[in-house]
């Protein structure tokens, strides 16, 4: 088989501050981006709403994002879309999420518009 497409592209805010979970065998920072749609309804009214993704980031990219990812910043990213099963109370149960691979794929415009005022004053 070729290389399957697997590709997401994301831009919304924070909806929550991000979450470090660090352990022996891996770090692991998650987040939820909340992204505003726009449809039409029966009655042909534009209506908005909200779509709530969540997205984790492993590693030492975890750590060097956490303290940037606060809730209600803008961001922009591109990850690929992954699916976990896990069992509660004997039940599965199933998460979708994207996954973040590398920490260029992710824009912080507020961030890289002070890196480059600062930059600029120097």
């Amino acid at each position: 088989m070729a290389n399957p497409l697997n590709k997401v592209q994301i831009e919304g805010n924070l909806a929550a501050d991000a979450k470090l979970t660090d352990n022996e065998k891996v770090t692991v920072l998650n987040f939820t981006v909340a992204v505003n749609r726009s449809y039409k309804d029966r009655n042909d009214e534009w209506q908005s709403a909200v779509d709530y993704v969540a997205v984790k980031v492993f590693n030492d990219h975890a750590k060097e994002l956490e303290e940037l990812l606060k809730k209600g910043v803008a961001v922009k990213l591109t990850g690929s879309l992954r699916q976990n099963s896990f069992t509660v109370d004997n039940q599965t149960r199933y998460e979708l999420f994207v996954l973040l691979t590398n920490k260029k794929n992710i824009s912080i415009p507020s961030v890289e518009e002070t890196e480059t005022t600062t930059e600029q004053a120097a």
